[in-house]
């Protein structure tokens, strides 16, 4: 029996970023979110768009985002886990987030 090498390709993190004011951001971000889609779709890549989030630090930019974001089935939330790490724009931040940073002082002074 001849052997057999299965080749794969993992992407893990993508992140893209806008910033700025205007309707012009969520159109930027979309052609963007396509763009990446796309690319993945080519290599042979699934895209889980189940676990992709918008964020925006404002309620205008958020709505701005989501009419946008409208039929890529990302959702458009507030506060997101990044690879077990909480991410939130603007100066908002979770108290899961001010938790573990508190800890991560806590240690760093023992140590």
């Amino acid at each position: 029996m001849d052997a057999h090498v299965a080749d794969r390709t993992y992407v893990d993190d993508i992140r893209l970023e806008a910033r700025g004011r205007g309707s012009k951001i969520g159109l930027l971000l979309r052609k963007a979110f396509d763009r990446v889609a796309a690319a993945l779709d080519k290599c042979g890549c699934q895209l889980q768009v189940k676990k992709c989030a918008g964020m925006a630090s404002t309620p205008r930019a958020r709505r701005c985002l989501k009419k946008h974001l409208k039929g890529t089935g990302v959702r458009v939330c507030l506060h997101a886990r990044d690879l077990g790490v909480d991410a939130s724009p603007g100066l908002r931040r979770t108290k899961m987030q001010q938790g573990r940073t508190a800890k991560a002082l806590g240690r760093a002074q023992r140590l």
